[in-house]
Order: structure tokens, then sequence, then C-alpha cells
């Protein structure tokens, strides 16, 4: 419910979505690439860390 009326209070700002990251990740790990898939999450960490910083939003 949060996320929802977040989204529309804030139409301004690209909002986050795990879907892409998902696919990567499972893609990885399908493969048993656990490296590429845990430089997917750990870049996803760096991404979200650097979104809250700028917009700050925690």
């Amino acid at each position: 419910m949060y996320s929802m009326v977040r989204f529309k209070l804030t139409p301004h700002i690209k909002h986050y979505s795990a879907i892409g990251v998902n696919g990567d990740i499972l893609a990885a790990l399908e493969r048993k690439d656990y490296r590429a898939a845990q430089e997917v999450v750990l870049s996803m960490t760096r991404f979200s860390k650097e979104r809250m910083l700028a917009f700050g939003q925690f």
C-alpha cells in the first residue's frame, strides 16, 4: 500500500522495479555463474544507497 501511495505522490521520480534485476540474477544462477549473480546484487546495493542519498528517501 505504501508503495502505491508513494508512486502516486512522486510521479516526477523514476521508481524502482526489480523485474530486470531479478531476471539478471536468475539468468546468472541458471548458468551457475555465482560471481555474476553476486555482482548484480552488489550493484543494486550501491544503486539503492546512491538513490537514497540523492532523493532523501529512506
